[in-house]
């Protein structure tokens, strides 16, 4: 994945959300001096959010959501079923990691399509409701 996001983008920020992402496998996959690695706080996160123009693909769902919050183009890479339920109930965009997700990640990048999410308003309400 970070070798096709090296070939599609002149820039690869990598966001370190846990402190020991680094130490425990992050810099044994991929040669870091390539990457503009920040974190591991959301204070990082924030900034390169707020202060660049980019486009987000990674598998942290909470970050994503952030960064298409930000105004910021936005594919999350599902490995559990949070963002997989979410896409499906929203539109989020969400791609899964199976057999060919590279070639549908390159389309993507390069196909670039409007997110529209559709929020189920009525159901949020009624839930709220719940707690008057």
């Amino acid at each position: 994945m970070l070798e096709l996001l090296s070939s599609e983008y002149e820039k690869v920020t990598i966001w370190v959300q846990g402190s020991h992402d680094v130490d425990w496998c992050l810099d044994q996959i991929v040669d870091l001096t390539q990457f503009n690695v920040i974190g591991p706080n959301i204070e990082d996160l924030k900034r390169v959010i707020e202060t660049e123009e980019f486009d987000y693909v990674g598998t942290r769902l909470h970050a994503g959501i952030r960064c298409l919050n930000g105004g910021h183009r936005s594919l999350i890479i599902a490995i559990d079923n949070r963002a997989r339920q979410i896409g499906e109930d929203t539109g989020l965009p969400v791609l899964e990691r199976e057999a060919g997700y590279l070639l549908k990640m390159a389309d993507w990048i390069n196909h670039p399509v409007k997110t529209e999410i559709d929020l189920p308003w009525a159901s949020i309400d009624k839930w709220k409701k719940q707690f008057n």
